[in-house]
């Protein structure tokens, strides 16, 4: 392992840039999620759970124990106020609550800022180990990805982060400190929840200590079931409307915007009903491909996984991208750069439509972006063919890759 002080000299004009670019984005403004996070943050001063009281986080636990945190510093530190957001709840919660006008501090967005870019630094550290020093330049300095981390301030790199060092402890057999990353991936965000099923096809008696990551994610969510409130719950409320099925709807039962880009194809053939098998046709292919993956490298299972998750996605949103970077960036460095420039374009477009608070976003889209829902059926196609270019034991890039 390269010493830390090794990759900032190696990596120093990089990082530079992106430093500078995100503290830049971070006058200018920021996407949606941003108020979503500050309403998280300012919520659970007064209420342990967030599960079922707003529908914009639909994750693990870790993210939002980390918001609170940071809202906490900011109050604690009196930053500069630098945005209002109006915080309305459904009729159901306590009137206190269901109309609130919310002010987010300077520091919180400056603590956030910097809090995820210290995981793009992990990310750039480990790609470098894992693969080689362009693939970590190139998601360093990728505009796509600053503007999913600095200007969405979107949590994805940490989980992005957290499972590339499960995958680089897995590979020098680490086996707790590897359990230890899957799980804190998993209770970021649960984009892997089929990848310990995927190492138990590959070894069963070697990987099946990665079951217990399950046991782990689900626990992470029970103190959310019996606490809603630091206080007493609100006679408005049952542990029903809160507890449990809060979690099942904001986290298990989400969907993104587009549903079912792959399937959605079917319209064409008057097919009506693909919505009501979508989802078991996306648990099925991805065991499918897990079993068929079983003889390839982790670290090429892994790439696959990453591709078949986006190109078999119940649902599509424009920063799923962030996920599949790295291997279209090692399947073409052209069309890696290509994509990402074009849906740079996008979140950034949208991020500044959201600021500016025009109200018609579906005009928008069409005006920025014509038939985007085809785009993103274009990209699922594209991502499952390179995924099959890899089940076929193709290398994506023999110049590009160190481990495949």
């Amino acid at each position: 392992m390269k010493s830390i002080k090794h990759i900032f000299e190696k990596f120093k004009v990089q990082i530079a840039i992106s430093l500078i670019v995100r503290i830049s984005l971070f006058f200018i403004g920021n996407g949606l999620d941003f108020y979503s996070w500050a309403k998280i943050g300012y919520i659970k001063q007064e209420y342990f759970s967030h599960y079922g009281v707003m529908r914009q986080y639909n994750y693990g636990p870790l993210f939002s124990e980390a918001l609170s945190i940071f809202w906490k510093i900011s109050e604690f530190t009196q930053s500069q106020i630098i945005d209002t957001t109006l915080f309305a709840f459904p009729n159901s919660y306590p009137v206190s609550l269901e109309s609130i006008t919310i002010q987010i501090g300077f520091n919180f967005k400056l603590i956030l800022l910097f809090f995820i870019f210290l995981f793009d630094l992990i990310i750039l550290y480990l790609l470098n180990e894992l693969f080689n020093s362009r693939v970590a330049s190139f998601w360093i300095v990728n505009p796509y990805s600053i503007l999913i981390s600095s200007f969405w301030l979107r949590e994805d790199s940490i989980m992005i982060a957290f499972i590339l060092l499960f995958i680089y402890f897995h590979k020098k057999d680490r086996t707790s400190f590897a359990l230890l990353f899957l799980c804190l991936s998993m209770i970021t965000k649960h984009l892997f929840i089929f990848f310990p099923i995927w190492l138990i096809f590959k070894n069963f008696k070697k990987n099946i200590i990665y079951l217990s990551s399950y046991i782990i994610f689900a626990a992470s969510f029970v103190p959310y079931i019996f606490r809603f409130s630091n206080k007493d719950i609100p006679s408005s409320h049952s542990l029903n409307d809160i507890g449990i099925y809060g979690i099942f709807n904001d986290v298990i039962n989400y969907r993104a915007s587009n549903q079912y880009p792959l399937l959605s194809l079917l319209k064409f053939f008057n097919v009506d009903s693909y919505e009501i098998w979508g989802s078991l046709f996306f648990y099925l292919v991805m065991l499918i491909i897990g079993y068929y993956s079983k003889k390839l490298t982790t670290t090429n299972s892994f790439l696959i996984y990453l591709l078949c998750i986006v190109g078999f996605t119940p649902g599509f949103q424009a920063n799923y991208l962030l996920y599949v970077l790295i291997p279209l960036y090692l399947y073409s460095k052209n069309i890696g750069v290509l994509i990402s420039a074009y849906f740079a374009i996008i979140v950034f477009r949208v991020g500044n439509y959201y600021s500016a608070e025009i109200n018609d976003f579906s005009t928008f889209l069409n005006q920025l972006n014509i038939y985007p829902a085809l785009i993103d059926t274009l990209i699922c196609i594209f991502c499952i063919f390179v995924a099959t270019k890899l089940l076929k034991n193709t290398s994506l890039d023999n110049h590009s890759s160190k481990h495949l």
